[in-house]
């Protein structure tokens, strides 16, 4: 979903590429995507990386497109980073507990590429957007430091 949402966007901003880190077993299928979009000096699939807050904060937004997720930690790392987020709003709802819409990021339905590509054009095309989802974001670090989640915890036994 988001490798078709930056085709369009690409469309657009010629000038943006789409950096994608992790493994998995669909390496393969992206790839040929990827090339059969003529997408491959633009998007790039990295694998692992070891020191990828250090790419995540370069970053002029971060995209997840699960169509199926709890909290996912690459999601709260990126936010915690004042990262500007898009990501889907899974069936689970793991991404609504944290990423309130329009406030700390976009949430863009599962399966919606038109979303996606919209979301992200915004962010590129809207730097008081971006910077006021930044800026909003970085403070779920006092909602999930050590103690205030120890103690949710405590109080739950």
């Amino acid at each position: 979903m988001s490798i078709e949402a930056f085709t369009k966007l690409h469309e657009d901003h010629p000038d943006y590429v789409f950096d994608i880190y992790g493994e998995g077993k669909l390496y393969g299928e992206l790839a040929s995507l990827i090339e059969s979009k003529g997408l491959g000096e633009n998007v790039w699939l990295h694998g692992f990386e070891e020191r990828i807050h250090e790419k995540m904060n370069k970053a002029t937004m971060f995209v997840s497109t699960s169509d199926f997720e709890g909290v996912s930690n690459s999601m709260l790392e990126a936010i915690a980073l004042g990262v500007p987020s898009i990501v889907t709003d899974c069936p689970v709802g793991g991404a609504r507990e944290v990423v309130q819409d329009n406030i700390n990021g976009l949430l863009v339905p599962v399966g919606d590429v038109d979303a996606c590509y919209h979301a992200m054009k915004r962010i590129i095309e809207e730097p008081r957007l971006a910077e006021s989802l930044s800026a909003e974001a970085v403070i779920i670090r006092e909602r999930l430091t050590m103690d205030v989640i120890a103690q949710r915890w405590i109080d739950l036994m």
